[in-house]
This record gives structure tokens, sequence and C-alpha cells, in this order.
């Protein structure tokens, strides 16, 4: 069973609601894309 961690729907609303792609969001994060698909899925914790 996936450790479920939270937030990660709500970051992905955020996210949509301003229009930006996960790679442009990472990128305005300073952070990876595949990082911001891990945690919209909760395979990764908000840190």
């Amino acid at each position: 069973m996936a450790t479920k961690y939270g937030g990660g729907a709500r970051l992905k609303k955020a996210r949509m609601a301003v229009g930006l792609s996960q790679a442009r969001f990472a990128s305005a994060l300073g952070i990876s894309a595949p990082y911001i698909s891990l945690i919209e899925t909760e395979r990764q914790p908000i840190s």
C-alpha cells in the first residue's frame, strides 16, 4: 500500500488554476518537473 502524504491534489489544483504546466511551475519554484509529479501523485511529501 502506498503512503499518502497529503497536499498533492491541492498543489495540482493551484498550479492548474494559474494555467501552468508542471515544467513551468517547477521552473518557477526552482525544482524539477518529475518532483512536482511525485508530489501531485502523493508519492513524495512536500518539504
